[in-house]
């Protein structure tokens, strides 16, 4: 294994290579290189250029404080090609998600398991041509308020008031 340190421009060199057949790689903890394999010869002494194929894309959730615990989200990820879109799921544990994924543009979105909670932005429209590590989604927690009218009657009783969804209920009296 030869290795090089690549300049801020991305220039490397390896010095005293035989000639011969080795795959060439570069690694990254935000870009993703595919293998290629080179032949070196007299006649062949320059390197292809590469370029990355996937770029990390990186984010938290916010739960909010006194939150119930999740233990498992899935990062779901809409590519639109042409006409077309493909869906990808990168299950995660909450709050930090990182994944790599090529170039391209995207819809981002955060999925919770069956009636979990729900989080805002609903997705982050992204047009991947370096890494992204600045994604937040916040857990959707709301304060709602209404009132019960009684008409004509001035005697009132404790009142029960039941919020539900699905086998979850808040109570209040």
């Amino acid at each position: 294994v030869l290795e090089a340190i690549v300049g801020n421009d991305g220039s490397y060199s390896v010095e005293n290579i035989r000639s011969g057949k080795y795959l060439l790689k570069a690694s990254s903890k935000k870009y993703y290189f595919e293998e290629i394999e080179v032949d070196i010869s007299p006649k062949s002494l320059t390197l292809p250029v590469l370029n990355p194929s996937k770029f990390q894309v990186c984010g938290s959730v916010s739960l909010k404080s006194g939150s119930e615990n999740i233990d498992e989200l899935k990062l779901g990820i809409m590519e639109f090609v042409d006409s077309k879109t493909s869906l990808q799921y990168f299950p995660f544990k909450p709050p930090k998600f990182c994944t790599m994924i090529s170039g391209g543009k995207y819809s981002v979105f955060i999925e919770s398991p069956l009636q979990g909670p729900q989080f805002l932005p609903k997705s982050i429209e992204i047009d991947l041509k370096e890494p992204k590590s600045d994604l937040l989604f916040e857990k959707f927690s709301a304060q709602v308020s209404g009132k019960i009218v009684f008409k004509g009657i001035t005697n009132l009783e404790k009142v029960e008031l039941i919020l539900s969804q699905g086998d979850r209920q808040i109570s209040r009296k």
